[in-house]
């Protein structure tokens, strides 16, 4: 939960910059957020329930106002680059970030929902948590996706997203230019209802780790938490995009195996016994937990093996897309020995075998003419024309039939005493 607190601050750091560029750094509006998210957390839940309860409000309004005025800028035709495995890789790569990004509400929710009464409907708590993240996430992925689309074809935008994920939120805003700056400013104030929530259960995370970090103050520990996300926010600031991936892919994995254990325990193993309520905080009659960690651990093979970030790619991930491929069709330093984007992972290693079993082979033309060196008037008309290809031996370089003007040349010489050759016969 910490982590999120660290990319809400991050945002609304940039976002509070970029409307007062030359009054407030980003390190001074990552401290306003996380200050007041503090004050927010640690006046308990009655305080965080009241300002939850209304904050999202504004943020509706707002970002309803930023899908009017930012639109006509997303790009909604371009075709997406790549083979057909890319593409999909890259999609799948991008829907796991959203999934990533909404389920970990799932351990989150159990803080707040312990206050519900307990002839609370199931119902009732499942369809208004369903409805506030579908509504909620959908409206922001979608306009970050639009707003992202706007850059490579818009300066302002591409000026924009350099200086910060939060500074597009402003670019964005740009036409309405007072107003919009007010609108960015109340962007950023709702990210605070964003951090509220994870620092608020970061205390609470905090004391289920033993009694004696029970025996602790929530408030020690929300101040801890806030530290410690305010001092990352602060050293990383200027990775976001980065810190943003990694980490919510990271988040993502142990989210969905933890989801996936709950759900087997409550509705396979304990669908007919429940749960004993009134031993949760006895360890002498709780299971030790061997049985969750070997989930756990399986768990996280399968993710070993389909994962595929920057500093790793699993074997499952290298058969989905050819990310080296993109790169080299991409890259213009044809000089350097280490262009700008290169990674050893974009190829594997392979051991070459030659063996009198396994021959090798070229791809000639086939009229067997390959060396245009000679004869440049020709390559022209190849260029608009599709080259049908056999597998044969190449002709050599200097072969005859790649300079038939040489030997018109000698056709032509009147000299009585040159032999001449008819090569063509």
């Amino acid at each position: 939960m910490i982590g999120y607190g660290l990319i809400d601050c991050v945002v609304g750091g940039q976002i509070l910059s970029a409307v007062s560029p030359n009054g407030m750094s980003v390190a001074v509006g990552i401290v306003i957020i996380a200050i007041i998210s503090w004050v927010v957390a640690t006046f308990g839940i009655q305080v965080f329930h009241y300002y939850e309860r209304f904050a999202f409000s504004p943020q509706v309004i707002v970002v309803c106002i930023l899908f009017g005025v930012s639109s006509v800028k997303f790009d909604l035709s371009t075709v997406s680059e790549g083979d057909a495995r890319t593409v999909a890789g890259n999609r799948l790569s991008f829907f796991s970030i959203c999934v990533s990004a909404a389920i970990t509400y799932a351990p989150l929710a159990a803080d707040f929902f312990v206050y519900y009464p307990e002839n609370t409907s199931r119902a009732k708590i499942f369809g208004l948590s369903l409805a506030g993240l579908l509504i909620s996430f959908t409206m922001a992925l979608v306009c970050g996706v639009g707003l992202a689309s706007g850059i490579p074809t818009h300066p302002e935008y591409s000026a924009a997203y350099n200086e910060g994920q939060g500074a597009l939120i402003v670019e964005g805003f740009g036409p309405l230019h007072g107003f919009g700056k007010f609108c960015s400013v109340v962007c950023a104030l709702g990210l605070i209802a964003n951090t509220v929530a994870p620092t608020y259960s970061a205390g609470i995370d905090f004391q289920i780790l033993g009694r004696y970090a029970e025996a602790v103050p929530r408030v020690i520990w929300n101040t801890i938490a806030v530290i410690i996300y305010t001092v990352c926010a602060l050293v990383g600031r200027s990775h976001l995009s980065e810190i943003f991936t990694n980490f919510l892919a990271l988040m993502g994995y142990w989210v969905a195996i933890w989801t996936a254990i709950t759900l087997e325990e409550c509705f396979i193993f304990r669908a007919r016994t429940g749960y004993n309520w009134a031993i949760w905080r006895d360890p002498s009659k709780l299971p030790i937990g061997i049985a969750g960690f070997i989930a756990f651990v399986v768990g996280w093979v399968g993710a070993i093996l389909c994962m595929a970030q920057v500093w790793y790619i699993g074997p499952i991930a290298k058969l989905v897309g050819a990310y080296g491929a993109d790169w080299g069709a991409e890259n213009k330093d044809t000089t350097s020995d280490q262009p700008q984007g290169f990674s050893t992972n974009m190829g594997e290693k392979c051991q070459l075998l030659l063996s009198d079993k396994i021959r090798g082979y070229f791809l000639v033309p086939e009229d067997n003419v390959w060396n245009y060196s000679f004869m440049g008037s020709s390559f022209g008309s190849v260029e608009k024309r599709p080259i049908y290809v056999k597998i044969d031996t190449p002709l050599k370089f200097y072969d005859d039939q790649h300079r038939p003007l040489h030997f018109q040349n000698f056709a032509e010489l009147e000299d009585i005493w040159v032999d001449r050759a008819d090569n063509f016969a």
